[in-house]
């Protein structure tokens, strides 16, 4: 790391700006304590500012302003969980999904860093079942773009989803395939073998052999 001057006297210093200690990110030194140590601003996830000690932050001491240990902030709940795990995958090349998420450009946009924000603008989950999904799978984790949703509505909008063109529309072949009310199957196989193009034809024909019943 960079040395710095501390505000102080007492020498150079370790440059611990921006540099992250579980919930806290360093911001600025603010001065010592009567036994020389350096103190430093830092901003807890939670919006929260905090002084601490450089060498309580070294060791792993202090990783937040306190609201892992009070109810502040929501830090129990699922829906925080939620929030760190959104973050991880987007900011953390260790995490398991990094490659499908940060690895790829996606991003937690900068209102949604803080938690409270994030809650804010998206509400309580209203059930246990769901997750947070963004829209647009291409797009950022931000206000807008996401909404609670269940697990099995977000696997129908994976990267992977296939997508096809009726009348000059792309749609999901999950989604066409119930509006049709048409088995999925079906729809898919004979879509792959015209380049992903769904004519009326092909609807007429999938309609009459399984008689609007889907599979």
């Amino acid at each position: 790391m960079a040395e710095v001057n501390s505000i102080k006297r007492g020498g150079m210093v370790k440059d611990l700006t921006g540099v992250v200690f579980g919930q806290l990110i360093a911001k600025s030194i603010v001065g010592r304590n009567k036994w020389r140590n350096v103190i430093w601003m830092c901003e807890c996830e939670c919006g929260k500012t905090v002084e601490v000690l450089a060498g309580n932050l070294a060791k792993g001491h202090t990783t937040s302003c306190g609201c892992k240990s009070t109810t502040h902030g929501m830090t129990e709940t699922v829906e925080f969980v939620v929030w760190s795990g959104m973050k991880s995958r987007c900011n953390n090349p260790n995490a398991p999904d990094f490659e499908r998420y940060g690895g790829r450009g996606i991003r937690v946009c900068e209102r949604w860093r803080t938690f409270q924000n994030f809650i804010d603008d998206t509400g309580p989950r209203p059930s246990g079942k769901m997750t947070i999904e963004r829209k647009n799978n291409d797009c950022d984790y931000e206000p807008g773009n996401c909404v609670w949703d269940t697990k099995s509505a977000q696997a129908r909008n994976r990267r992977t989803t296939r997508f096809v063109t009726y009348r000059s529309e792309l749609k999901k072949v999950a989604d066409l395939a119930d509006e049709l009310n048409v088995g999925y199957r079906k729809l898919y196989k004979r879509a792959a073998r015209n380049n992903w193009v769904v004519t009326e034809q092909m609807v007429y024909f999938l309609q009459r052999s399984e008689g609007n019943s889907g599979e």
